[in-house]
């Protein structure tokens, strides 16, 4: 989930910045967007390449040149946990201050920070001073607070009540989709049956899961679910059952 950061005036005169070219310094910028409050990010060249330049022709190897710029500069530092590569955004804690931060990827010690409890809306309100001002203790020059991530499911049902576990056994986790993910022969006999091109469903369908960070208990299930979309999206003349396209959001869901 990409979040609001603050930009100083003292960056772009920055020894550091002006050391990287315009790209480098442009995909610095979209990294601090796109990383967790404590300025770690998958270094995953596309996967940033989707998040930051969804509309520029960067291979992967151009990414890795800018990312290796950044490093070069000191602004970034790469590291491996459970063989994945991540990156730290070297003094992002230092200028982004973030009110109720939240954590998703793993530091230099293979540990996830715990996210703080989040404040009650009262306990905040109590923290202003009379007729609705704010004490300067609570000023913030340098950043904004990060929403909580979600997905628009959380607070329903009784307060301290568990939820339920569902009937027939536990869920299965959701998860990241992989890189190298292949679809198997019922995704494959559906492609056939509609008449769609795996060779182009298949890059599209892994790039747009890696660049909106999707987690899906499911894999194979939602490539059918896309497969079973994507005619709606064919060229007009190439549509596999005729008919124009429709004008909807392809989705995982």
């Amino acid at each position: 989930m990409a979040r609001i950061r603050t930009i100083k005036p003292e960056f772009w005169t920055s020894e550091q910045i002006v050391e990287c070219s315009p790209n480098a310094r442009l995909m610095f910028i979209g990294l601090m967007n796109f990383a967790d409050d404590n300025g770690v990010h998958p270094a995953k060249p596309m996967r940033i390449k989707m998040q930051v330049f969804p509309g520029d022709a960067f291979d992967a190897s151009e990414i890795g040149g800018f990312l290796q710029e950044l490093e070069d500069a000191g602004l970034i530092r790469r590291y491996d946990v459970d063989s994945e590569q991540f990156l730290m955004i070297t003094g992002f804690t230092k200028h982004q201050k973030i009110d109720q931060p939240s954590y998703k990827f793993p530091l230099p010690n293979g540990k996830v920070p715990e996210n703080p409890k989040r404040r009650r809306k009262q306990d905040s309100e109590s923290d202003q001073g009379e007729n609705g001002k704010c004490s300067a203790n609570n000023e913030r020059i340098d950043g904004e607070g990060s929403p909580p991530e979600g997905n628009g499911m959380e607070g329903k049902g009784k307060e301290g009540s568990p939820p339920e576990s569902p009937k027939g056994g536990r869920k299965k986790p959701a998860t990241p989709i992989s890189e190298n993910f292949t679809p198997n022969e019922s995704c494959k006999a559906l492609a056939l049956k509609l008449g769609v091109s795996l060779n182009n469903e298949l890059p599209k369908f892994i790039n747009h899961a890696l660049a909106n960070d999707r987690r899906q208990a499911d894999w194979q299930a939602a490539f059918r679910t896309w497969l079973g979309k994507s005619p709606d999206f064919a060229p007009r003349g190439q549509q596999p059952t005729g008919g124009p396209a429709r004008p909807r959001e392809l989705t995982l869901d």
